[in-house]
């Protein structure tokens, strides 16, 4: 009984971590095209004071 509880429980968390991932907004591009949106022109550096990442990371 308690295995079988513990075995539901485990896919129900399991269900919940996958219905959650979708729900990350403004991950990559889509973060920097919204931060383009709200603020306008920005340059590089902005960018990297406002994201916190690496010239490098952005220029990609």
């Amino acid at each position: 009984m308690v295995n079988e509880l513990n075995l539901r429980l485990l896919g129900m968390m399991h269900q919940i971590s996958y219905l959650m991932q979708p729900q990350e907004k403004f991950r990559g591009q889509g973060r920097l095209l919204v931060l383009l949106n709200r603020y306008g022109t920005l340059t590089q550096r902005e960018l990297i004071e406002l994201t916190g990442r690496r010239s490098a990371t952005l220029s990609e």
